[in-house]
């Protein structure tokens, strides 16, 4: 199936060695975070990318900082993933 596909090539990230996490929007991109741990699961994985999201979003206060936001996409090497809202899709 193709979400079954989609998560074939986010479990491909779980390999990698250094995970960029950029917030993207129709002006520019931004490097908010990079991964070098290990993940077990893309849960997991995406769990930690949501906490970057989140840090670079909102203060410790939870005040909203960067408001103008994006989509969150992670990266590594050639493999490239972004959120539209409805989960991690291949770019």
């Amino acid at each position: 199936s193709p979400t079954e596909r989609k998560m074939t090539n986010i479990n491909k990230l779980l390999e990698a060695d250094t995970i960029e996490v950029i917030m993207e929007n129709h002006y520019d991109k931004t490097l908010i975070g990079t991964i070098t741990d290990k993940f077990e699961t893309t849960e997991a994985l995406t769990e930690e990318v949501e906490r970057i999201v989140d840090d670079y979003m909102y203060d410790e206060n939870g005040n909203l900082i960067n408001g103008e936001g994006g989509f969150p996409v992670i990266k590594s090497g050639d493999l490239e993933f972004i959120h539209l809202g409805n989960g991690y899709e291949a770019r």
